[in-house]
C-alpha cells in the first residue's frame, strides 16, 4: 500500500508540473497555496514546514487543494 500511495502522489505532482524531491521515507514538494511540505507515504501524513503543521490523510488533503 505504501508504494502505491507513493506512486499516486508522485504522479499527481508530475501531472501538475510541480517541483519535488524524493527521499527514502518522504517526498518534499513546493505546493501552491500550502508552501513547502513533506509527505510521508508510510503513515499518509503531510508536514507543512511553515508552522510545523501535521495533517492526517495528507494524500487526500493535497489532492483536494490541487483541484
Amino acid at each position: 500500500m505504501k508504494e502505491l500511495r507513493r506512486n499516486e502522489y508522485v504522479d499527481m505532482l508530475e501531472m501538475k508540473e510541480l517541483i519535488f524531491e524524493e527521499k527514502d521515507h518522504s517526498i518534499i514538494a513546493d505546493l501552491p497555496n500550502i508552501g513547502t511540505a513533506s509527505y510521508f507515504p508510510k503513515s499518509n501524513k503531510l508536514q507543512i514546514h511553515k508552522g510545523n503543521k501535521w495533517i492526517e490523510n495528507g494524500f487526500y488533503y493535497v489532492k483536494n487543494k490541487l483541484k
